[in-house]
């Protein structure tokens, strides 16, 4: 499988890419902090054609906006995995869910605070394999489309039923729609 992950400047993320590296898939880590000399999300040309060729897409979220920025500013244009390291599981479930394949949390984080968030599934991450959570969501994940694209699909639908356009957003389908208020 070919992963790409784009990471904050934590430790995890490079022994994770390891770990994938050792049982023989490719990862390739895409630093996400705002900082001058974490850019490596900024080039665009770069970051498609890593995605081209990737059979998953996994976002690491630290809790804070500044490690985060280059993951918030890819997950809306190309979906993936949370996998939420550090802040709140069901904040980071509620910002970005509409745009999420699936969630990784910690152990004991509880469904229910993540499903009005995210269609996806929500995987366990056990500390001492975070690869083998990576390797399970991208089964997991596979042919899943995000909330937004769905309720894209769905809108296009009704129009071709001939729903104007009022209806629609009425319906909360309209493109670039707001789950939950967020």
């Amino acid at each position: 499988m070919n992963i790409l992950i784009f990471a904050t400047a934590s430790d995890a993320a490079p022994a994770l890419a390891a770990s994938l590296a050792q049982a023989g898939h490719q990862a390739n880590l895409v630093r996400t902090g705002s900082t001058a000399q974490d850019p490596a999300w900024r080039d665009a040309a770069a970051v498609r054609a890593l995605a081209l060729q990737a059979d998953l897409v996994v976002y690491q979220l630290g809790g804070t906006d500044a490690l985060d920025a280059g993951a918030h500013a890819w997950l809306t244009r190309l979906p993936g995995v949370l996998w939420v390291c550090g802040g709140s599981v069901t904040e980071a479930a509620r910002r970005f869910g509409a745009h999420a394949l699936g969630i990784l949390a910690p152990a004991g984080t509880s469904l229910g605070a993540v499903l009005p968030f995210c269609a996806g599934p929500l995987l366990h991450v056990d500390s001492g394999d975070p690869a083998a959570a990576v390797l399970q969501a991208g089964r997991a994940v596979q042919g899943a489309v995000p909330v937004y694209a769905a309720a894209d699909a769905m809108a296009a639908i009704l129009r071709g039923w001939g729903a104007d356009e009022a209806t629609i957003r009425s319906c909360g389908l309209a493109a670039g729609f707001d789950l939950f208020g967020a």
